[in-house]
């Protein structure tokens, strides 16, 4: 039964892994950046106006004190803490999802090349689930101290603080076997080649 199961959800990975999955995917995240995120576009600059230059964020702190919290939201002023407000629950919302799916698709891509469908792999497919269900959670919190301030929550500010660091540190982790996995490859094919060039 277990193995039935298995195997229909290395099938699984198999489909979401295709090319054409990929290419797709990949077309609309980055899309999706240089169009909302980059700082180039008129629809960037629109939803980013009411922000202070080079205002801080919380999205972008690998952790904070209650203190530090409040001291950056302070910092952006009403207007700024508006926009920021819209943009989490617009902008910041959408863009886990399609970040998680990205990754979820580029890694089974890679293992999919490797032809590798062990379940110590077939975990990782797991891990972009995990930075975009955290960075949601984390932007539901940052919305409600937003919504409060100035008041401090100090016990959401703390989570908010801890979902944050998940987040940042689940991101690293799969860029790291991102990167393991493409080194893996490259030397792979290196190692095919030298072998035909030897027949």
């Amino acid at each position: 039964m277990e193995k039935k199961i298995f195997n229909g959800y290395s099938e699984n990975i198999k489909k979401i892994g295709s090319l054409r999955n990929l290419i797709t995917i990949t077309i609309i995240f980055f899309l999706f950046g240089i169009i909302f995120l980059s700082g180039f576009t008129p629809i960037e600059k629109m939803i980013c106006k009411g922000l202070p230059e080079n205002a801080q964020i919380l999205d972008f702190e690998y952790g904070y004190s209650v203190d530090k919290a409040y001291d950056i939201l302070d910092r952006l002023n009403i207007e700024g803490r508006n926009t920021y407000f819209r943009n989490i629950l617009t902008v910041d919302m959408v863009f886990p999802v399609l970040y998680g799916i990205f990754l979820l698709v580029l890694i089974s891509f890679l293992l999919n090349k490797i032809n590798t469908h062990k379940k110590i792999f077939l975990c990782l497919i797991y891990l972009p689930f995990i930075i975009s269900f955290f960075d949601i959670l984390e932007n539901i919190l940052i919305s409600i101290l937003l919504i409060n301030f100035p008041t401090k929550l100090i016990i959401l500010s703390n989570i908010a603080s801890i979902f944050t660091i998940i987040k940042f540190s689940a991101t690293i982790f799969v860029i790291v076997i991102i990167v393991y996995l493409l080194i893996f490859l490259f030397f792979r094919s290196i190692k095919k080649l030298s072998i035909f060039n030897n027949i």
